[in-house]
């Protein structure tokens, strides 16, 4: 019944009765009566199709092995040989082949080639031995998975065709989109006369995929050497040995190549970039971004150099032309992006990959300029990268350790075009596109007056402060900051005298970066030891009480034998309590501190809800990416500090119903200003909190009374921030050696 069944079918693809999809209804008719007329059996199609997956079964164990290395086909016995060493240990790995050891095909294997394979019908069909042996599922009329044959030469065509889809774009996160596919099958039909689906070529990538990683596990060991002359992996035999004694999946792939080109498996199912030389080359621009589809979600676009460069130079020309406005570039010039990408680079990308792009220039951009700004930074221009001395790296890196990976390495793109593309630069001759006019550089305003990105210069700075302070002895600084005037005499000298237009918004985050400078100072000055320098304007201190405080507080380690960066007796009337004419009093470690006996000062609880930010980064933080790239840098709360508390959302209202709490307490304080009452109204406010141990209490009474400052805000704040005052004092000193807060829970509640 086998014979007459192969027989009949091999007559019928002779007639031309198989497809791509399989055998006709015709060819099925004629084994059934083949089968009834010669053998007087009857049998329906399902028989035969069950009989079928038993030949394909065996058409395909055979066809893996004559695929392995070391085994060859014995056309006469219709057999796969191989040495003993070579089946025992293929079979040591692949148990399921055991069966098929030194035993023949149970049919021809020709023949099951022609019925289940590609293979065409020809006079010596049942002895040509074919050229390929992978075998793939193609697909039915109902989804389900039959076989096509695959050859080197599809093979190549398919990869070929793939690496040039790769560089036009087509290959997103997810896999090549349906043009790639198209182009693949279009070739493999025009060139080869084979017609292939989509499921043909899918199959035919997982075959891809697992032979690239497995050459990649292996090039990714130290011990192993790529030989890309020979396309294999090379090692001396004690590594090969010790390896494979703990991956012994590995021993096919000792000493044979990879099957296919290894860089042009790494561009269709790896991560690399197409290239001339289809990844021989490391390119800088590797990341992906996602694409907009019909309903705006991400698709993938792969960023070459070439595609930077092109993007740049587009961008830079349209920036001389005025097409960069306050919101960033205008359509103008995206069109002409993707113009110039689809004429130079036939690559078709659409706003959404170019806005992506621009983010990640953004973010390279603003990390060098981080570390541009820093002190014992130097900038290489002949290099594209920051220089510094190791002690410089190493304490920066060990104070923001995700600035690790700029160490020593340049710019991903040239930083001056970058910074006309996306920091405030002017194009000029200066750049790489010297024959520019300059353009005046614009603060970045939406429609909501909020603000992107403006960066802020030391004429600026000083032309703000000068004012401002010239506006607190007009009177014009209240309880809550600043009024409209003062922020509108700002805006005015700002744009008279440097011609830059500012708005609000940009200058209250200004505010906060010198404020931050401020309380950093203010704190240093108010510990034991710690001096102000009014001649280099620095805080000075013994080493031993620097090592102690940075020990203890860290992020203050930049601060040590730095100089306030904006005059600190100005910072003290714009951003603290001190008003004109007063002296700041830098003589000790307690002067900024002012006289506890009159009572707390005005805007105690508002500056305390202040949000300590780097004053390096500040001023451009706007960008989601680049706060989460420079989120190390922020400063969080000191517990000897209570001017940093946590950033939270205020409304009108609600600052003025504190600022009323606060002015209440105020009055009451100042019945009590006299050294005995003010000491026993601390006493009695201190042991009234509960959650803690009497000795404790009685410790903590004994510090907030010489501290002063911090005994005023004990006594102007409510029950829970008292709390959370003793709770800081107690993680500071400790329980006056008693055994702790015994039965209080975390935060010094009672349990």
């Amino acid at each position: 019944m086998d014979e007459c069944m192969i027989e009949t079918f091999l007559e019928q693809a002779r007639l031309g009765h198989k497809g791509n999809k399989g055998f006709e209804d015709q060819a099925y008719k004629a084994v059934i009566k083949a089968l009834a007329e010669r053998l007087d059996t009857e049998v329906c199609k399902y028989h035969i199709n069950h009989r079928l997956k038993s030949f394909r079964t065996e058409y395909r164990m055979f066809t893996i092995l004559r695929e392995q290395n070391g085994f060859v086909w014995d056309s006469t016995k219709n057999k796969v040989i191989a040495q003993d060493s070579t089946w025992n240990d293929y079979i040591k790995a692949y148990p399921k082949f055991k069966s098929y050891r030194g035993r023949a095909c149970k049919w021809n294997f020709d023949s099951l080639g022609i019925i289940l394979g590609k293979d065409h019908v020809s006079e010596c069909s049942s002895t040509d031995c074919p050229d390929s042996s992978d075998s793939q599922p193609d697909l039915d009329s109902n989804e389900k998975g039959r076989q096509v044959r695959w050859s080197q030469e599809m093979d190549k065509c398919m990869i070929a065709t793939f690496v040039g889809q790769a560089r036009l774009g087509l290959k997103g996160e997810k896999g090549f989109k349906d043009k790639a596919y198209a182009a693949v099958c279009k070739s493999l039909v025009d060139e080869l006369g084979v017609d292939v689906c989509k499921t043909h070529i899918d199959n035919r990538l997982r075959t891809f995929r697992t032979e690239y990683h497995m050459f990649h596990t292996l090039r990714e060991h130290s011990d192993f050497c790529w030989d890309p002359a020979k396309n294999k992996i090379t090692a001396p035999d004690s590594i090969w040995n010790d390896y494979l004694k703990e991956h012994p999946e590995f021993k096919s792939y000792r000493g044979r190549q990879c099957k296919w080109d290894y860089e042009s498996l790494g561009i269709i199912v790896g991560n690399n970039q197409p290239a001339v030389s289809y990844g021989s080359s490391c390119l800088n621009a590797s990341e992906s971004y996602p694409e907009e589809d019909d309903k705006g979600k991400g698709k993938q676009l792969r960023w070459t150099r070439e595609m930077d460069q092109c993007m740049i130079e587009t961008i830079i020309k349209h920036a001389r032309l005025s097409n960069k406005g306050n919101k960033g570039f205008k359509d103008h010039a995206y069109e002409a992006v993707r113009k110039a990408l689809s004429d130079q680079l036939y690559v078709d990308v659409c706003r959404k990959h170019i806005d992506n792009r621009l983010k990640s220039f953004r973010t390279e951009y603003h990390m060098f300029r981080t570390l541009r700004e820093q002190s014992g930074f130097e900038w290489d221009s002949s290099e594209n990268t920051v220089t510094a001395s190791d002690n410089t790296w190493n304490d920066f890196i060990k104070a923001h350790p995700k600035f690790k990976h700029y160490r020593g390495r340049a710019c991903k793109w040239d930083y001056e075009s970058l910074d006309i593309i996306v920091g405030n630069n002017q194009v000029s001759g200066s750049y790489f596109l010297n024959c520019f006019e300059p353009i005046e550089p614009q603060p970045e305003v939406d429609n909501m007056e909020k603000g992107n990105q403006l960066e802020w210069t030391q004429e600026m700075d000083e032309c703000m402060i000068e004012t401002l302070v010239k506006q607190v002895g007009l009177g014009n600084k209240g309880n809550l900051g600043f009024k409209d005037q003062a922020y509108d005499a700002v805006s005015k000298v700002l744009v008279n005298e440097l011609n830059v237009d500012v708005c609000r918004k940009q200058i209250d985050d200004r505010l906060i970066t010198l404020r931050t400078e401020y309380y950093m100072f203010q704190t240093l000055l108010e510990q034991k030891g710690i001096v102000w320098d009014s001649a280099t304007k620095t805080i000075t201190a013994s080493d031993d009480i620097w090592n102690d405080f940075i020990e203890a507080h860290p992020k203050f380690k930049h601060y040590r034998g730095s100089a306030c960066k904006w005059d600190y007796d100005s910072l003290g009337i714009i951003v603290g309590n001190d008003s004109i004419g007063q002296s700041v009093a830098m003589c000790g470690p307690n002067a900024a501190v002012v006289d506890m006996a009159s009572g707390p000062t005005e805007d105690v609880e508002f500056s305390n809800e202040l949000p300590l930010i780097d004053a390096n980064v500040s001023h451009y933080d706007t960008d989601d990416e680049e706060e989460r790239m420079s989120q190390d840098i922020k400063r969080t709360l000191s517990p000897c500090t209570p001017y940093l508390a946590q950033k939270r959302a205020r409304t009108a209202d609600v600052v003025r119903e504190v600022m009323d709490v606060v002015n209440e307490k105020i009055g009451s304080i100042a019945k009590v200003a006299d050294g005995l009452s003010f000491a026993k109204e601390l006493y009695t406010e201190v042991m009234k909190v509960e959650g803690f141990s009497p000795d404790f209490l009685d410790r903590a009474f004994e510090i907030l009374k010489r501290d002063g400052h911090g005994a005023e805000i004990f006594l102007v704040r409510t029950e829970p921030y008292r709390k959370r005052m003793l709770k800081e004092l107690y993680d500071k000193y400790g329980d006056n050696g008693t055994s702790g807060l015994g039965g209080h829970g975390e935060n010094g509640s009672a349990v």
